[in-house]
C-alpha cells in the first residue's frame, strides 16, 4: 500500500491541492493532510500515516524543489 502525506504551511496561503492530486496521481490511498508549521513538531497527521504503516507499505511525500 502508498500512503502518502501532504502539508502546507498555516497562514502562508499555500494550496495543497498540487500535492494532493500528485500523491493521487501515484496510487496512493489513504492520503493524510494538514496544515501546519513548517517549525512545529506536533503534526498530528503525520503521526497518524506514520502508524497507519505496514511492513511492505511505502510512505510517500511531494516535495516541490526550488533552485
Amino acid at each position: 500500500m502508498e500512503i502518502g502525506y501532504a502539508r502546507v504551511s498555516r497562514g502562508d496561503s499555500q494550496d495543497i491541492d498540487p500535492q494532493l492530486r500528485a500523491l493521487r496521481d501515484a496510487g496512493c490511498d489513504p492520503i493524510y493532510q494538514e496544515e501546519a508549521s513548517g517549525g512545529r513538531a506536533d503534526r498530528p497527521e503525520l503521526a497518524r500515516a506514520i502508524g497507519a504503516l505496514r511492513p511492505g507499505d511505502v510512505f510517500v511525500v511531494w516535495c516541490r524543489c526550488q533552485r
